[in-house]
């Protein structure tokens, strides 16, 4: 059973003050627009899509994908920290 990621707000908030980036500058890296990473940050938009999954993965290939995209259950238990 293939499990849904969620985007991991904390996470993304904590990788744009690491790396100097705000919403714009986070959106240019990974290949999508300022208004998509603004709707994952306000909370209207839950789920990413394959293109902002791929795009980060490309934009920060150090970087744990199931920590910046938790499922509901990782949540719950903390295993994304």
């Amino acid at each position: 059973m293939q499990q849904e990621l969620f985007f991991n707000k904390e996470a993304f908030l904590k990788l744009m003050k690491e790396h100097n980036l705000n919403q714009a500058g986070l959106a240019r890296k990974i290949g999508v627009s300022r208004a998509c990473i603004c709707r994952y940050m306000n909370g209207s938009r839950k789920k990413p899509s394959p293109k902002v999954i791929d795009g980060f993965a490309r934009a920060f290939p150090e970087h744990s994908i199931t920590y910046y995209f938790f499922t509901p259950r990782d949540q719950e238990s903390g295993a994304h920290q």
